[in-house]
């Protein structure tokens, strides 16, 4: 299965980033979101379940060859990768749900579930990031 969403995980979402928690917590949901929506209409347009154990790897795709820490990129992607597991919703000391993601494919994030791996690649003008699951028995 392939899922491409268009940019890159926020910047905010780095644990670099100097910014107040509250704004970097509203971009990771956001952006978990995001990732859940696009990777609904994917799960079912594949029929995809959810194997025991898949095979993940990101692709980021940088729209010029700056330097950039891969290290970064790889944290930034953490709602990316939480998003893409079973479904959850949080919710606030009254019991209403604030925020609620997750699009089921995979069984979790842990490496008993998943490997994952992470490539950079430069393509001119765009940027863009695909994330590619596939059966670990594949």
């Amino acid at each position: 299965m392939r899922i491409e969403i268009p940019g890159l995980p926020p910047v905010e979402c780095s644990p670099n980033a100097r910014v107040h928690w509250r704004d970097k917590a509203l971009k990771a949901r956001e952006y978990k979101e995001v990732v859940t929506m696009v990777g609904n209409l994917e799960r079912h347009r594949e029929h995809w379940a959810a194997p025991e154990k898949a095979t993940v790897h990101v692709t980021f795709v940088l729209p010029d060859n700056r330097r950039r820490d891969r290290d970064n990129l790889i944290a930034r992607a953490k709602p990316l990768i939480d998003a893409l597991g079973p479904f959850k919703s949080v919710t606030n000391r009254k019991g209403e749900v604030v925020s609620a993601y997750g699009c089921d494919i995979l069984k979790d994030d842990d490496p008993k579930h998943a490997d994952i791996t992470y490539e950079l690649v430069y393509e001119k003008g765009k940027s863009m990031t695909i994330v590619e699951v596939s059966s670990a028995g594949d």
